[in-house]
């Protein structure tokens, strides 16, 4: 089991039917789809010294969570969260899954994916509080496609989805856990930088380009010059 106190800053993501991948720049490794069967390249990074915390993305039937949990993963990531309800529905089923298998109570956790800007209003501003609760995170893409506005990294952003990107940052602070960038396959460096001062501790990289590009803005690569700008963890 990998060290939970390592902080998580980029996360890569990763076909379960693709070459084995790059994890020089990356906290963490997310297969993209629960797979029928378990990759070949997999048990052999899962058994290196240090190995990286593997979580899945899965889609919201049993059968897909079934068989990301058949991989003993250390968390899962959940999309398409409309409210507090669904991270705590998961975590039950985690716990009986948990169970069933002698991982420890509490030991999954889960990275959750906002669905919508309802799910941005209502995330974090309750009492609850979620142990297994590793992350925070929102497709603003498809927000953006859905508000009708523009996406683009390369210029400012609507207004909307500013206040999006902030509600994003303000749940997760509420929740005492990181906000999660999902800056695209190619970010460029004033862009990373720029979400990093809005208050993201981290990102999903596409590629190991985009991860080292995450990796020496948020703050794993040491030899970054003038040290890192998102090193801080939610304490």
């Amino acid at each position: 089991m990998p060290d939970d106190s390592v902080l998580m800053r980029v996360l890569l993501i990763a076909s379960p039917a693709g070459a084995p991948p790059d994890l020089a720049h990356a906290d963490a490794l997310v297969l993209d789809h629960a797979p029928a069967a378990e990759p070949a390249w997999l048990p052999p990074l899962r058994r290196r010294p240090g190995a990286l915390p593997l979580y899945v993305r899965v889609a919201p039937s049993a059968a897909d969570l079934a068989a990301a949990l058949a991989l003993r993963p250390d968390g899962i990531v959940l999309p398409g969260v409309a409210d507090a309800g669904d991270v705590a529905r998961l975590g039950v089923r985690l716990s009986v899954h948990e169970a069933e298998t002698g991982i420890p109570d509490g030991a999954t956790r889960i990275v959750a994916g906002l669905d919508g800007t309802g799910a941005l209003l209502r995330f974090g501003g309750g009492s609850e509080r979620f142990a297994r609760l590793a992350g925070l995170f929102c497709a603003f893409d498809a927000l953006a496609r859905d508000l009708g506005v523009s996406a683009s990294s390369r210029a400012p952003q609507p207004a909307p989805l500013a206040q999006a990107r902030g509600l994003l940052v303000l749940a997760a602070a509420a929740l005492r856990v990181p906000a999660f960038d999902m800056p695209g396959p190619s970010p460029d460096r004033a862009t990373v930088e720029a979400a990093c001062r809005d208050g993201f501790r981290g990102g999903f990289a596409e590629t190991a380009a985009a991860a080292a590009v995450l990796a020496a803005v948020f703050g794993r690569d040491p030899s970054v010059a003038g040290g890192p700008l998102g090193a801080l963890p939610l304490g």
